[in-house]
């Protein structure tokens, strides 16, 4: 195939929410000049829209990660948006005999013309072991647009709300709200958003999490006694809630 993961001649389709992870165009299948494309390889002038995707670490011999060939007849024909098109080495998007689609607020490696877009490590969380979650303090948080978003975008990857702050993240997987737990220092009326305000109990940040309609429970290191007499029948249990992950061994200062 001339798409290592998608191959598109004359097709119209609209993808949204995708992970498209180390596919690759076997070198010795393609003439000399034959141009691919790595993670996706469109051909033709079909429409085509782009959101929320990741194409990451694909590769074709003559071409890119994710490639447009031949003849597409506007700009707004093609368009990609809140996407990520990264390689460690070629260039993230490759055109070639064609009009450049629109792309937008995406991170494309080796940079591409367009509002929003960024030429930077997106700092995912773990894509080698298939975590595309955005690590705190990548430049992809809130870094999206919800403009034009077409139905299903208004759901990440894994069906959880978007956005969930300020605007969408960039990419196929928003960044979880995050509660701190950190019981080294009382604290008066904390609200677990920093670890400044961290919560002096686990339980608080899993409730936190679940009211918000999901997320992460950090927790420093240290003991915790838990008192859950009120609420559960054996004291110092714990009530896990739907669509909250918890995860401990922090420093404090993550």
């Amino acid at each position: 195939s001339l798409g290592g993961g998608v191959y598109l001649n004359a097709a119209t389709a609209t993808l949204i929410n995708c992970i498209v992870d180390h596919n690759r165009v076997v070198d010795d299948l393609l003439p000399a000049d034959q141009l691919a494309g790595g993670g996706l390889m469109v051909n033709g002038i079909a429409p085509l829209q782009v959101w929320h995707s990741v194409f990451w670490n694909n590769e074709a011999p003559n071409a890119a990660n994710f490639a447009v060939i031949n003849g597409i007849a506007t700009p707004t024909n093609k368009i990609i948006r809140n996407s990520i098109l990264w390689h460690h080495s070629a260039p993230g998007l490759f055109v070639s005999n064609a009009t450049a689609p629109s792309v937008q607020f995406s991170v494309v490696r080796g940079g591409f013309a367009g509002s929003g877009n960024l030429n930077t490590d997106p700092l995912l969380a773990a894509p080698g072991n298939g975590d595309f979650t955005p690590r705190v303090g990548s430049p992809v948080i809130d870094a999206g647009t919800g403009q034009g978003r077409p139905a299903g975008a208004e759901v990440d990857y894994f069906i959880e709300p978007r956005p969930l702050r300020g605007g969408p993240d960039i990419g196929a997987v928003e960044l979880p709200e995050i509660f701190y737990v950190d019981n080294s220092v009382p604290r008066t009326n904390p609200n677990g958003r920093s670890w400044g305000s961290a919560f002096n109990t686990i339980q608080a940040a899993i409730d936190a999490a679940h009211n918000a309609d999901g997320g992460e429970v950090w927790i420093a290191r240290g003991v915790y006694a838990e008192d859950r007499s009120a609420a559960s029948p054996v004291t110092g249990a714990l009530r896990m809630r739907p669509g909250v992950r918890v995860y401990g061994e922090f420093a404090g200062y993550e």
